[in-house]
């Protein structure tokens, strides 16, 4: 059995090969394959008589005639497992010349990604995907950002309700904290993590929360203690289950959100941040900035709770509209290409028939099948000067007192990982046109990548979440 690595879709590859099979097993292609030979010994001949009809070399058909024989004339068994995700499908009835040549070029192009990565110490593109740190901390943000992203996890016992025990723990007692200056704003953005900044410990002030059997009133500084213990033991272990199927892990399960989003941090410089830690204040920095809102609408302070529900609408519409190019076009077009290179072999393989005026043709498809598996190599490029930016942002940020875990290094870090997604779906885009510049010759791969740079801002927040009318007419 041949195993070809597929780049694309394992599935789609699958229904092209079938298509393949009961092609080259028909009658219509075995007569259009005596046709194609008769064709090139004619030309065989006319050369020779063109040349004087001194001999007629006989020995090119039937070098072609046998290679279409022995490559082509039987069928065999394909296993085709996908380097994104590892599945295996399999094929029968494959001619083994497509399996010999698709399966050869397909560990060549995964062996090469293979050594790139450990040259290049590529923080492991094989086995977790392109981009997989910024993509598992964009679903986390995505899947924080309301209390319907919690999905179950909001209540992890009968009776409890984390989302609005917060909402009343800082409308309650964290804001009244901040008026009274028992807190600084300071305080409140620079804290790591940020579930600490939210504390007031005061017997006077009170509120009321949800962790189980109803409602319990208690005062803040009690308040405090019980709702941190139980969003700790209760609510994050519930939460990362219900995450673990969006980033990739078993439905379900924890422990594999838990070694995901490990992962991700550590690709990003971020190996010492608690998964706990990065979990709470990614649920917590939303709920503040509602509360806030809501708190200053309250208080009449209406062009404040504007401005704070704008920056929320806008920061949720970012994370929701920045649709990685990889994921959009890149992906879509390796499945595409992959799959015609290997749909398109039946015509190459009549056109070794014809004779030497059409070998150059067999070449380009073979170069072809090159191009496509030059792609991951370059992938695994782009996906080190990526995370190694985001790495370099985020040791900077850190530096200026920002932790990843406090409030402005939560808005901060976001903002870096969503240019650094767009700008890695750029470059990844230009790979197939770099692969190209390097197979075929030319310079056309480095003037689509400098074209691109200069492209502009494809995703307008402003279209999903406006801003306040006020706001965009305020400088007629």
């Amino acid at each position: 059995m041949w195993t070809i690595y597929s780049i694309g879709d394992a599935a789609f590859l699958q229904q092209v090969l079938q298509g393949v099979g009961m092609l080259c097993g028909a009658g219509d292609y075995a007569g259009a394959a005596k046709v194609a030979s008769l064709i090139g010994v004619i030309a065989i001949a006319f050369r020779s008589i063109h040349g004087g009809a001194a001999s007629i070399d006989f020995k090119e058909p039937f070098v072609a005639i046998l290679m279409f024989v022995l490559l082509f004339g039987t069928t065999t068994t394909v296993a085709i497992e996908s380097v994104a995700t590892g599945a295996v499908v399999t094929v029968g009835k494959v001619p083994v010349g497509f399996a010999a040549a698709g399966s050869v070029v397909s560990m060549f192009g995964m062996k090469l990604t293979e050594d790139f990565e450990q040259a290049f110490s590529t923080p492991g593109m094989m086995q977790n995907g392109f981009a997989s740190s910024l993509e598992a901390i964009k679903k986390v943000r995505i899947n924080t950002m309301t209390v319907t992203g919690y999905g179950s996890a909001n209540a992890p016992d009968p009776g409890a309700d984390v989302y609005n025990s917060w909402v009343n723990y800082i409308s309650e007692c964290t804001i009244p904290a901040l008026e009274l200056k028992v807190s600084t704003t300071e305080q409140v953005m620079r804290t790591a993590p940020f579930m600490n900044s939210l504390v007031l410990s005061s017997p006077v002030n009170g509120t009321e929360i949800y962790i189980g059997n109803g409602a319990t009133d208690t005062d803040c500084g009690t308040a405090f203690g019980q709702l941190t213990n139980y969003t700790t033991t209760r609510f994050v272990p519930a939460l990362l289950a219900v995450l673990s199927g969006p980033l990739g892990g078993t439905v379900g399960s924890a422990a594999d959100a838990t070694t995901i989003l490990t992962n991700a941090l550590t690709g990003i410089g971020l190996g010492s941040t608690s998964v706990a830690d990065f979990i709470e204040t990614g649920v917590l920095v939303p709920i503040f900035m509602d509360t806030l809102a809501k708190s200053a609408s309250s208080s009449q302070s209406f062009s404040y709770a504007t401005m704070i529900s704008d920056a929320s609408r806008n920061r949720a519409a970012q994370w929701l509209g920045q649709e990685t190019l990889f994921t959009m076009y890149v992906r879509p077009m390796m499945t595409f290409i992959e799959g015609f290179q290997y749909a398109i072999m039946p015509l190459a393989v009549l056109a070794f028939l014809l004779g030497r005026a059409t070998m150059p043709l067999v070449g380009k498809l073979v170069a072809g099948l090159v191009w496509i598996q030059l792609w991951y190599p370059l992938l695994a490029i782009v996906n080190l000067f990526q995370e190694m930016s985001l790495t370099g942002a985020m040791a900077t940020m850190a530096a200026d007192g920002n932790a990843f875990t406090s409030m402005a290094g939560t808005l901060s870090g976001d903002q870096s990982v969503l240019a650094w997604l767009a700008i890695g779906g750029m470059l990844a885009s230009s790979v197939p046109a770099l692969s190209a510049a390097l197979v075929f010759g030319g310079y056309q791969g480095v003037a689509a990548v400098a074209g691109q740079i200069g492209g502009g801002e494809t995703l307008h927040s402003d279209v999903a979440a406006p801003r306040d009318i006020g706001q965009q007419y305020s400088g007629l």
